[in-house]
C-alpha cells in the first residue's frame, strides 16, 4: 500500500509522514481539499500535544511536539478522492521522498509508532512541507515539528560533533595555503552549524536557518584563507631585524 511505501521511504521524516496520507493531510496550515487532526503521546501513552489543520497548530513558535519513543494518533479526511496523484515531502526545502498513487477513500485514521520508524533517539526542530496533486484536487501544507528530548548523547549529536572537529582540522590545515582544504573546512563547518541548529531547535532565520548556517561556514572558510594568506605574506615580507 502507498502508506507503507511512504513509511519505509522516510527515516527521520518517517515520523512526519502523516503529511501525505492518501486520505488525510497535515495538522497545520494547508490549502486544498483536506483536513486532519493529530495527537502525539509519549512512551507511557500519555498525551503530549495536539494539532489540527486550520487552527494555527505546528507553527514555528509553537511546533507540534512529538516523542521519538512515543506515537502519533491521527484522523483525516478529504472532500474528494485523489486518484492517480503525485506527492512529495520536503524537510527544510530538501526533497526526502516523492511518488505517485492514490485511492478512493475519503477518510482515514491510524497510529504511527515512532520507535518503529526511527530506530535510534532523535531530537530537534524540523520544518516540513508537502503536497498531493491530482486532477481531482490538491492538498498542500507545511508546519514545524519538535522531537522533544536532549540531543546530547544521541547519534546525530555525535555526528555533529564529528563534523565540527573535522571542520576545525581542515580550517587549520588550509589556513592561508590550500584553498580547497580551507573551503572544504568551511563547508563542513557550515554543515555542523546547520545540523546543530536543527538538533537544538535554534532557528533565528526560520526555515532558512540551515541554509544560512552553511553559507556562513563557507564564508568563514574563505575569510580564513584570505586572512591566513595575508599573515603568511606579512611574515615573508617583513624586513630583517637590524
Amino acid at each position: 500500500m502507498r502508506r507503507s511505501r511512504i513509511l519505509r521511504g522516510l527515516p527521520i521524516a518517517g515520523l512526519l509522514w502523516l503529511m501525505l496520507l492518501p486520505g488525510a493531510a497535515t495538522a497545520f496550515p494547508l490549502t486544498g481539499v483536506c483536513s486532519m487532526q493529530a495527537t502525539s503521546v509519549d512512551a507511557k501513552g500519555e498525551s503530549l500535544d495536539t494539532a489540527a489543520s486550520g487552527n494555527g497548530s505546528a507553527s514555528e513558535a509553537a511546533p507540534f511536539k512529538v516523542d521519538s519513543e512515543g506515537a502519533i494518533k491521527w484522523t483525516g479526511a478529504v472532500t474528494t478522492a485523489l486518484p492517480n496523484a503525485t506527492w512529495h515531502v520536503d524537510i527544510f526545502g530538501i526533497p526526502v521522498q516523492s511518488g505517485s498513487g492514490g485511492g478512493t477513500s475519503l477518510t482515514g485514521s491510524g497510529t504511527v509508532s515512532l520507535k518503529d520508524l526511527v530506530p535510534f533517539p532523535v531530537t530537534g526542530k524540523y520544518h516540513v512541507t508537502g503536497a498531493i496533486t491530482s486532477a481531482a484536487g490538491t492538498c498542500e501544507g507545511d508546519g514545524w515539528f519538535e522531537i522533544v528530548g536532549n540531543p546530547v548523547g544521541t547519534p546525530l549529536f555525535f555526528l555533529d560533533l564529528g563534523l565540527l572537529v573535522t571542520a576545525l582540522i581542515l580550517l587549520v590545515l588550509g589556513a592561508g595555503a590550500v584553498w580547497i582544504v580551507a573551503l572544504l573546512g568551511g563547508l563542513t563547518l557550515g554543515a555542523a552549524l546547520a545540523l546543530g541548529s536543527v538538533l537544538f531547535g535554534i532557528t533565528p532565520l526560520g526555515s532558512a536557518t540551515p541554509e544560512a548556517a552553511i553559507v556562513l561556514g563557507v564564508l568563514i572558510g574563505a575569510a580564513e584563507l584570505v586572512v591566513g594568506k595575508g599573515l603568511l605574506h606579512w611574515g615573508t615580507d617583513a624586513p630583517p631585524a637590524a
